[in-house]
């Protein structure tokens, strides 16, 4: 992985095989449950893509904005721009470390 601070979002109800490089990007950037008030997933650098345990996308993050849904009890998400990060793109189809396995969660901070 990188020494660069990061989040891992997981991907496993919504990556599909053959996806646009448009639809992975949505998939990965939108809606993830970060505290109301909490500042730490802005002091990431990446997000990667994971889908079981395998990195699907890398993108190196531009800025946070918070998002809604319709559902009401997903409160408290965000979504982040971005642009591809070419220089993590070494690390396209690695399996994460054991260390880094989401074990239900949908999201994992590393080095945040």
């Amino acid at each position: 992985m990188t020494k660069e601070p990061s989040i891992l979002v997981v991907l496993n109800k919504t990556y599909k095989e053959n996806m646009s490089t448009q639809e992975l990007y949505e998939i990965t950037r939108k809606h993830w449950p970060f505290a109301q008030n909490g500042e730490r997933h802005k002091k990431a650098k990446y997000v990667f893509g994971i889908f079981h345990c395998v990195i699907k996308s890398a993108y190196r993050i531009i800025d946070w904005e918070r998002t809604t849904i319709q559902d009401k009890k997903r409160k408290n998400r965000w979504a982040f721009t971005g642009i591809p990060a070419q220089e993590m793109g070494h690390l396209i189809g690695k399996e994460i470390p054991e260390n880094l396995r989401s074990r239900g969660r949908s999201f994992i901070y590393w080095e945040c």
